[in-house]
């Protein structure tokens, strides 16, 4: 199958146009991939120095974005974000704020039980594990 003269002429025409619109749609592709400009990170106490990793690692990879972290409050974790002077904040799980987006796990935390030296269980390894007085 071949095309006719009248088709020849066409795709002769459409051609550059075709081109134009394949090289537009791949400098879009990349364009969208690459991140740039200043990324601000709501932190409450030392968790900016437990995302440095993190931040590093992006950097790395998207050398036109900047990293800044922000101290927020452990009382009033989401006005810096409602109010935009932070882009992101990673904070403990549930958030069920309607206007608020929750995105993917950064950072999983273990979890201690402080107790005195002289209470009951400051001798047991674990303290969900039932023992003296049932179940913990």
């Amino acid at each position: 199958m071949r095309l006719t003269p009248l088709g020849e002429g066409l795709a002769q025409k459409l051609r550059a146009g075709y081109d134009g619109i394949q090289q537009a749609l791949a400098v879009a592709t990349a364009t969208a991939g690459r991140a740039e400009g200043t990324l601000t990170i709501g932190v409450m106490g030392a968790l900016g120095h437990e995302l440095a990793p993190l931040a590093t690692d992006f950097t790395a990879r998207h050398p036109d974005c900047r990293i800044t972290f922000q101290e927020v409050h452990f009382s009033d974790p989401f006005t810096a974000l409602r109010q935009r002077k932070t882009d992101a904040a990673p904070l403990w799980l549930p958030v069920q704020e309607p206007d608020l987006t929750v995105g993917p796990i950064v950072l999983r935390e273990g979890r201690v039980l402080a107790v005195g030296t002289t209470h009951a269980l400051a001798q047991r390894a674990e303290a969900g594990r039932g023992g003296p007085g049932g179940p913990g």
